[in-house]
């Protein structure tokens, strides 16, 4: 997927990869062990690796290639293979870039997949998602879900438009977790932290957020508009539906229904409940 895209995507999909592989770690902290040497390693010595990659590679397509070569091309890596070994070097590039996009869709299907299962365990998703395999102690049913929410999209959408879609929708909330960050470090100061970074670092990212927000919608205002419609589409849904009192209108008969699809999961999937706030066991 990145190496199709690259001519039309390379600095944002590039950025938006190096960013994920950070983000996929702190998906997973709660599964690591001895987290507070573990997880700032991993980011110290894996993101500037895939960092390097990636600059290696774009530097080679202008090794190979000329500048109008690139523009109109619709797949730059498979040129630069054919450039280079000929026609085994379109199978080559082509093997790799399969290889890629597989390894990106399991990590993010471990990382969508831990956010459902953590959203569900605290209650702001339906219970259904909140099972560990007894064994295994993995998320099956958030796994399963988010794997069939990624195959929709992929069998009904365009993929162009999915990519800029998911970045402007990415980076809000990229965005805001930065802010979040900063605001945090002022009003929890004696909050222990397992690990900590300079100030600053989250105040830039929080204008590099914003820039990769504002200049795709003004380029191609048409997808981010509809991820920005989609995110707000959620705030009566929860304001409504999930958040505590005043506000909750929820039905009795909602937790009947998430605790009956709960019991269901549980069976077929082999999981026991984490959920924090509901209390199946009466229903």
């Amino acid at each position: 997927m990145v190496v199709v895209y690259v001519s039309k995507h390379t600095i944002n999909t590039h950025t938006q990869t190096i960013l994920l592989s950070r983000n996929i770690l702190n998906m997973g902290a709660e599964e690591v062990k001895n987290v507070e040497k573990t997880l700032p390693r991993a980011v110290f010595i894996g993101v500037p690796v895939v960092a390097v990659c990636y600059i290696l590679v774009n530097l080679s397509y202008f090794v190979v290639l000329s500048y109008p070569e690139i523009l109109f091309s619709e797949s730059v890596g498979l040129s630069v293979g054919h450039d280079v070994l000929g026609s085994g070097g379109v199978v080559v590039v082509s093997l790799l870039v399969a290889s890629s996009t597989f390894g990106s869709t399991n990590a993010g299907l471990f990382k969508s997949s831990r956010v459902m299962f953590a959203s569900a365990r605290d209650g702001r998703f339906p219970g259904m998602f909140s099972g560990l395999h007894q064994s295994a102690r993995t998320p099956v049913p958030s796994v399963v879900a988010m794997t069939m929410v990624v195959s929709l999209g992929v069998l009904v959408g365009d993929i162009e438009n999915l990519i800029d879609a998911f970045s402007a929708a990415t980076w809000v909330f990229y965005g805001l977790s930065f802010l979040g960050l900063i605001i945090m470090r002022f009003t929890h100061k004696k909050k222990r932290r397992p690990y900590k970074v300079w100030v600053g670092i989250p105040v830039v990212m929080v204008f590099v957020s914003l820039y990769l927000v504002v200049v795709p919608l003004y380029q191609k205002p048409v997808p981010s508009l509809i991820a920005f419609a989609t995110i707000l589409s959620g705030v009566p849904v929860y304001v409504f539906l999930v958040m505590e009192k005043p506000w909750r209108l929820r039905p009795k008969v909602f937790d009947r229904i998430s605790c009956y699809l709960a019991r269901i999961t549980e069976s077929l999937c082999n999981t026991l409940s984490s959920r924090n706030d509901t209390d199946c066991s009466g229903e």
